[in-house]
């Protein structure tokens, strides 16, 4: 069953209805003067001028002295044969005046009836009016509009026809006196003889109600209420029918969608993951899901009605009810003792920690509380592991830290004896780079001097033989004094800090290229392209020395050719900015590629094309010392292009 608070908008509706509601629990001793009164409706409670609630719990007869032997026995065999019953123009006094009641005796549970009591006594009136006269009864129900109001024969056709039955089903008096009441019967009921039926039921029992489909003249449906009564003529034997119809299409579509917003909730509140638990505003369990059995224990009827403090450790049980009435004043969505550790307690008295989400929920009867209870044991414990985990990797970090420092110090040490070590080693380089500028350049020159002084005072006697050994000598020789410039430039730019100076690349290609056209052959043929260059920073001594270098390259290893094209540009690979020096020279052979920085190597004999092998490992090392990249690509006989980048 649902609790209370599902049943919500049915109670709602059995306080407004016109017909009386009470419903009667019979003592165990079985005693028909025992029925005591669990549930009345205020049209009951009207009648009898007394309060609702000083009535529930009290005996029938306590309250209804008047109440006849025959309707408690009644009650009794409504019990035993487990079947509804009916009784017709009950006789009840009021203060006022004398009423006729038809009763509806039904049971819903094997001590529990419920008695339905609706006020005919204006159609009891109306019957006592049909016997003295019959125009004045058809006068008299033929202009109400709220009921249809028809007079049949024995048969179902139909003899009258009042204003409340052409507006509910939409014929005029002439369309319809004489037609059968099946007219207005869906299809499934005419093929079921339903109509027949109950008429047939009416005249056993005097008074029939029965509620269902029918049709209305334009063909639509409407929910029909039914009161269906025998006439009996002065001799006892049934004359006619009254039927009196109520349209209560409505209220079924209202029944229908609280059953199913009812139905829609339940599922709501059984698809989730939490214990969920609605409690009204004293604090009563009104609403629990499946969920809330399974973590606590409790049968669903074992809950509800009880204090929610039920499923708190006794300890805080008085306390929560401070803070609830006080979320009661301000309800909001909040989490519950938020910062601390609750815990729940389950029905053999164990307790669990959990997490619990408030939300209000606002209805007609006031604002309910809506707990969302989760259980965080397993949380707990993964948490505990998690804090364990990090304690001990902690205890690891620190002991490695400790290590470290240890290996640090160590490190330092040694670094700062390398530090020594090297600088050692770059004085040495220093005075060996005063040696090779000051000591090897001395016998160099003499060498280059005495040779020149042979070809000019001996030329003439020398032979051909030895000229051309005094220049190979001389050749030579200044190789090894380029050589030796090219090495110190090289220790130089090992030693040389970066410096932030801002470089337009393109004025320095520029310049560059005329102070070494200059250099070249008036009749050699030589385009230049130069392309608008992003500036960059660095050392422009630095980068000045790689243009250079590049362009000496693409100039020198061009020669062959007729006509010497050279492009200076850039592009973007990779979504980096890189400048490039292209050429149609002779190329080298890619394979070879591995050597082209190396310091000493060369990828031309030194007869076909001059050169130390220094000038693009000098290239590569400016490059490097600037953040930058450098490479080649170049097929052979076709020309190579050189690509560098750097960094801002």
């Amino acid at each position: 069953m649902y609790s209370r608070l599902a049943s919500l908008p049915t109670e709602n509706i059995l306080e407004q209805v016109p017909i009386g509601v009470l419903v009667l629990q019979l003592e165990k001793n079985n005693d028909p003067y025992s029925f005591r009164i669990t549930y009345m409706n205020k049209t009951n409670a009207n009648f009898l001028e007394k309060n609702q609630e000083l009535i529930i719990g009290k005996r029938l007869i306590d309250i209804l002295p008047d109440v006849s032997t025959e309707f408690l026995l009644k009650c009794m065999n409504v019990l035993h044969q487990k079947q509804a019953d009916l009784l017709t123009n009950v006789i009840r006094k009021s203060t006022h005046d004398q009423k006729f009641y038809n009763v509806h005796i039904s049971p819903i549970a094997t001590d529990t009836v419920s008695v339905f009591s609706e006020n005919v006594s204006g159609l009891r009136s109306i019957e006592q009016d049909l016997h003295r006269s019959n125009n004045i009864f058809q006068n008299l129900v033929r202009e109400v509009e709220d009921y249809a109001i028809l007079i049949l024969d024995l048969e179902g056709n139909i003899l009258n026809w009042n204003v409340g039955a052409e507006k509910m089903k939409g014929y005029k008096e002439d369309e319809i006196i004489g037609k059968n009441i099946q007219l207005f019967y869906p299809d499934e009921d005419k093929a079921s003889n339903l109509p027949q039926k109950l008429l047939e039921e009416a005249k056993q029992k005097g008074k029939i109600e029965h509620s269902g489909w029918r049709i209305r003249k334009d063909g639509s449906r409407f929910w029909a209420n039914v009161v269906l009564t025998t006439i009996h003529d002065k001799e006892g034997k049934a004359s006619n029918f009254i039927k009196v119809v109520r349209d209560l299409t409505q209220q079924q579509s209202t029944n229908e969608s609280l059953r199913k917003s009812e139905q829609k909730f339940r599922s709501i509140l059984e698809a989730a993951p939490d214990a969920m638990v609605i409690v009204n505003q004293s604090g009563i369990i009104e609403l629990s899901n499946t969920r809330t059995k399974d973590l606590f224990g409790y049968e669903y009827q074992e809950l509800i009605g009880q204090k929610v403090e039920i499923l708190l450790p006794e300890q805080y049980a008085s306390i929560h009810e401070h803070h609830r009435r006080e979320y009661e004043q301000k309800p909001r969505v909040r989490m519950m003792g938020k910062g601390i550790e609750l815990q729940a307690r389950c029905k053999d008295g164990s307790l669990f920690p959990v997490e619990i989400a408030l939300s209000p929920l606002h209805i007609e009867e006031g604002v309910f509380t809506v707990a969302a209870i989760r259980d965080i044991s397993e949380n707990k414990k993964i948490w505990q592991q998690l804090q364990d985990v990090n304690t001990a990797l902690e205890n690891k970090v620190q002991e490695r830290t400790d290590e470290l420092a240890k290996l640090n110090n160590i490190l330092e040490e040694k670094v700062k004896i390398r530090t020594q070590q090297l600088e050692a080693s770059n004085r040495e380089l220093e005075s060996f780079s005063y040696s090779v500028s000051h000591d090897l350049r001395s016998p160099l020159r003499a060498i280059v001097g005495y040779s020149n002084i042979l070809l000019e005072d001996h030329y003439k006697e020398l032979s051909d033989d030895a000229k051309s050994v005094i220049d190979i000598i001389i050749r030579n020789t200044t190789r090894m004094g380029q050589l030796i410039d090219d090495i110190l430039e090289l220790s130089r730019i090992s030693k040389q800090e970066i410096g932030l100076d801002s470089i337009d690349m393109e004025m320095l290609v520029q310049e560059v290229f005329q102070t070494l056209i200059k250099t070249e052959s008036p009749s050699r043929i030589i385009h230049f392209e130069l392309d608008a260059l992003p500036p960059t920073t660095g050392n422009i001594v630095m980068l000045r020395q790689v243009i250079i270098n590049l362009l000496s390259n693409a100039l020198k290893y061009s020669r062959p050719r007729t006509e010497t094209h050279i492009h200076v540009g850039n592009t973007i690979i990779e979504n980096e900015p890189v400048y490039f020096i292209k050429d149609n020279g002779v190329g080298f052979d890619a394979r070879h590629h591995s050597k082209l920085f190396e310091l000493f190597q060369r990828l031309h004999k030194n007869t076909e094309f001059e050169g130390t092998g220094v000038g693009l490992a000098i290239v590569q090392r400016v490059i490097q010392k600037h953040r930058g990249k450098i490479w080649a690509e170049s097929t052979l006989g076709e020309g190579s292009c050189f690509y560098f980048t750097i960094p801002p």
